[in-house]
């Protein structure tokens, strides 16, 4: 976080310690170190299918009264109705899933924080425009566009879909998946990227 702060980054977001469990407790204090080394906008980062720890909205609010950086949290958990009781309590909430942005936003989320949505990020702003301009309907059929692509994700596996899709799009080779993860044989990154060109994502211009 201190490192990050020094390159001038806007804020830290911070994942709960993981492995062993921690207490409330443990896992306060390991927000407020984290948060204590840099003078920045404090997001927690709501895990808890990877960290075996919920951040619950009464528990964000503990950790808003002992440290006064805290602003909000990414929230990657389905649970809307705890999206909604973050948002009522005046935290900035960032959806966690590019499945879930088009109801988020609709419960007060400002965005989503994704690493698949980077494959084409697009498709998320269009979600984005269509909603802050009350074109519901157009909203609705970007999300199920946007959802395919996320759809091809979880069927092939995270991230080597995102690194073959970007390798494509960018004309530049992003390379596999640190073991164990293993990269995608070439008859199945043809698979992938045969779906991801009948959502319409294409190339990127690299003269824009």
């Amino acid at each position: 976080a201190a490192a990050a702060a020094r390159q001038g980054v806007n804020a830290i977001c911070c994942v709960p310690p993981f492995f062993y469990p921690p207490t409330e407790e443990e896992a306060i204090e390991h927000f407020r170190q984290v948060a204590a080394t840099a003078d920045l906008p404090f997001f927690a980062y709501n895990l808890p299918e990877c960290t075996g720890f919920t951040i619950t909205p009464e528990f964000i609010l503990k950790l808003r009264d002992r440290i006064p950086s805290v602003v909000g949290l990414k929230h990657s958990s389905l649970n809307l109705y705890h999206l909604r009781q973050f948002v009522a309590a005046g935290l900035t909430c960032f959806m966690g899933s590019g499945q879930m942005l088009l109801p988020a936003l609709s419960l007060g989320a400002v965005g989503c924080i994704d690493g698949p949505v980077c494959m084409a990020p697009e498709l998320w702003v269009e979600i984005w425009h269509a909603f802050q301009s009350g074109h519901m309907e157009s909203a609705i059929k970007a999300q199920e566009r946007a959802s395919r692509l996320m759809d091809i994700v979880w069927k092939h596996g995270n991230p080597r879909v995102e690194k073959a899709v970007l390798s494509w799009r960018l004309g530049i080779d992003c390379g596999n998946p640190r073991p164990p993860r293993l990269p995608l044989s070439p008859e199945l990154k043809a698979e992938v990227l045969n779906s991801v060109k009948q959502l319409a994502v294409k190339p990127v211009d690299q003269s824009v």
